[in-house]
């Protein structure tokens, strides 16, 4: 016991030095997976809006709200802190122990971000490369930030995200590994406009890959890039409304495109214009309404629509997904369901899959599948909250690296894609049941509250038939307001 004081008491003192020498002034980064970026959700449903446009992740928050709130509002806004050090733990049917570090700098018009990641587990989560196999490490992420009051220019690596899911969006969920890029934001009063340019990695494939073909051309080594663009409109402060558009191209001598450069002018007229476009596309819409203490959202990604009659049967390729969340006087319950049919995100051309570093860069999970998922957090007080979370998914047997199930360069007669687009058999089942607490503790280091959070979750999840599988994990986080 004493040997963990210790311990404490060194984390502690080297996680508010590295805040003292990080930051000058105040400046809040909220990552995607943390659990601040859920208070903040809380608080917008509860009225205290904190970010104007939610559906454009991460946030920087440059204040927090100073003025007194009672109660669960007081409580959430207390737990609003800059993350310096973190420790996850988790079992299943994989491990992981992953500690990593924040080192942010925020001085107007400069923000720089560094976080360094390490991973011990053995999992399938990135980074898996294992050195010795023993420690896999990169950068989580790594970028700098120029900013005003309306426009935002980041460069580096980031969790690109988009969406107004609080779990996981869509069309940019930003799950997959971080990307190199560049993000460019311009903040209005009634909207917001954002452009992301990325490098992906390259690939080397077969140039087509059908289904029905029994000999394959020549492999092909081909650079990928993706474009994203979105404009959020709130003409209320109670009423969001995203419209995104996604163009992945490249090809064996692909290189960066003038027009996909270009932040304001959409994709699909180019497809139609210029005979030799080479891409994937993109379209979705996202939307939030604001009530009195309840929110609803959703969320429909096109990836192809089918406008006419097509002689191959091609079906429509899309994604649903429906949300509420609601504020009771000390919980919050948050309800999904998310469908997605069969062929979403995946191409007949290989290096034009959604895909990076074999990961789904939209929703974690891939096509082919459906899941509803609940969840319900009481704060007992201030310190104390406990949670509960069911997630019942179905899965079918189609992958984003599933053949295309007919010729297309060119289409041949005869051939058809398959009558079912959802829910292939065979079809996996998973079922996950989760009961979990958080522990909020505040200490001070001279001028500066420091925040400690220790948030533990055990359950149990099953797989189609089998046998129920434990589930372990524990999250630490030290950080600083």
């Amino acid at each position: 016991m004493m040997h963990f004081m210790k311990t404490y008491k060194n984390l502690f003192k080297i996680g508010g030095l590295l805040f003292l020498i990080s930051s000058n002034s105040y400046g809040i980064y909220v990552p995607l997976e943390s659990r601040l970026s859920q208070a903040i959700e809380e608080l917008r449903v509860r009225g205290v809006e904190i970010v104007r446009y939610p559906g454009v992740k991460n946030y920087w928050l440059e204040k927090i709200p100073n003025k007194d709130e009672d109660g669960v509002k007081g409580w959430l806004i207390s737990k609003i802190y800059a993350p310096i050090l973190e420790l996850t733990a988790a079992s299943d049917s994989e491990s992981m122990l992953r500690p990593t570090a924040f080192i942010c700098y925020h001085s107007n018009p400069v923000n720089i971000v560094i976080q360094p990641v390490a991973d011990f587990g053995n999992n399938t989560i990135w980074p898996n490369s294992k050195w010795g196999n023993f420690i896999a490490a990169d950068y989580e992420r790594a970028f700098i930030d120029l900013y005003s009051k309306k426009v935002l220019i980041r460069v580096g690596r980031e969790r690109f995200a988009m969406g107004q899911s609080p779990r996981y969006n869509l069309l940019l969920s930003g799950y997959s590994p971080s990307m190199e890029g560049i993000l460019a934001s311009y903040e209005g009063e009634k909207f917001k406009f954002s452009f992301i340019f990325s490098r992906l990695e390259n690939m080397v494939a077969e140039t087509l890959n059908f289904a029905t073909d029994t000999v394959h051309t020549d492999v092909a080594n081909s650079s990928r890039f993706i474009s994203v663009r979105r404009l959020d409109f709130s003409p209320w402060n109670w009423m969001n409304i995203g419209l995104s558009e996604v163009a992945l191209y490249g090809g064996p001598s692909g290189i960066p495109s003038f027009y996909y450069l270009n932040p304001v002018a959409l994709s699909l007229p180019y497809e139609f214009t210029c005979k030799t476009a080479n891409h994937n596309v993109f379209w979705d819409i996202d939307w939030r309404l604001y009530l009195q203490d309840i929110s609803f959202y959703g969320e429909f990604l096109i990836d192809d629509f089918q406008y006419g009659v097509d002689l191959q049967h091609e079906p429509n390729h899309t994604g649903l997904l429906v949300g509420v969340e609601k504020a009771l006087s000390r919980s919050f319950i948050l309800a999904e369901y998310t469908h997605i049919t069969r062929w979403v995100y995946n191409h007949y051309v290989p290096w034009q899959r959604y895909e990076f570093l074999g990961y789904p860069i939209g929703h974690p999970l891939g096509g082919d599948f459906d899941n509803i998922f609940f969840k319900s957090t009481h704060h007992y007080n201030a310190k104390f909250d406990f949670r509960l979370t069911l997630s019942y998914t179905r899965h079918g047997n189609s992958r984003i690296d599933t053949d295309w199930p007919v010729p297309e360069w060119p289409r041949v007669p005869g051939t058809y894609f398959p009558e079912l687009n959802f829910l292939v058999h065979p079809i996996t089942t998973y079922l996950d049941i989760r009961t979990g607490v958080s522990f909020l503790s505040i200490s001070h280091l001279r001028n500066i509250k420091i925040a400690t959070t220790l948030d533990g979750e055990v359950g149990v999840c099953k797989v189609s038939t089998d046998n129920w599988l434990p589930v372990f994990k524990i999250n630490i986080v030290l950080g600083a307001n």
